[in-house]
């Protein structure tokens, strides 16, 4: 696996100067959501020793939610560079979701008393145009929701109900991604890749 460094949006928002404001934020929200635990077992609440085999799935997890922010991350820079700005606010939205769910994943592992391993990238697939970039990026939705689907039963099976609330939460926001990668390949399909463009150029 291609390894990278933590938090891999702060490497991003240098290569990516429109992603700094939104960058900004979403490392904050990070941090918080990563210190949230400590903060809690601060204030008398014992931390819960997690499953294994749980916490190994939500690793794998969070090397689905890695990749994808910089595969997404990369895609909306690439559009702004060819003057797409409504389609690089598309791709930059999805790969913000990705982070607050990569500092979900990172706040739960720690409350279960597990190590976040963030230094596993899956194989990251960058569309050569607008029409790869979306069916590269469903794929990775479709990866996405089948880890999440498979996370659910497993923190089920083993009677973590929290953490399965949590990640019902998150497949819910993958559901509505892939939702929004549909509408637009249909929209492409209708008018034609060209005509499509043509709207999605700034006013």
């Amino acid at each position: 696996m291609a390894k990278t460094s933590l938090p891999c949006m702060l490497l991003l928002s240098e290569n990516y100067p429109h992603a700094k404001r939104n960058v900004q934020y979403s490392v904050e929200y990070f941090l918080y959501r990563v210190k949230r635990p400590y903060i809690i077992a601060e204030r008398g609440a014992a931390l819960m020793k997690g499953n294994p085999k749980l916490i190994e799935t939500l690793n794998g997890l969070l090397a689905d939610e890695l990749t994808a922010i910089n595969q997404y991350i990369v895609h909306a820079e690439m559009c702004d560079n060819w003057g797409y700005g409504k389609l690089h606010d598309h791709f930059e939205k999805r790969a913000i979701d990705e982070m607050k769910h990569t500092g979900m994943l990172i706040s739960r592992i720690l409350f279960l008393e597990g190590i976040p391993i963030v230094t596993n990238l899956n194989p990251i697939h960058i569309g050569s145009d607008v029409t790869k970039m979306f069916q590269n990026d469903h794929a990775a939705e479709v990866v996405a929701i089948e880890g999440y689907n498979a996370a659910i039963k497993v923190a089920g099976e083993v009677k973590d109900f929290a953490t399965r609330e949590i990640l019902e939460h998150i497949l819910n926001d993958e559901d509505a991604h892939i939702d929004a990668i549909e509408e637009n390949q249909d929209q492409i399909g209708h008018m034609t890749i060209g005509i499509y463009l043509s709207t999605k150029v700034d006013a």
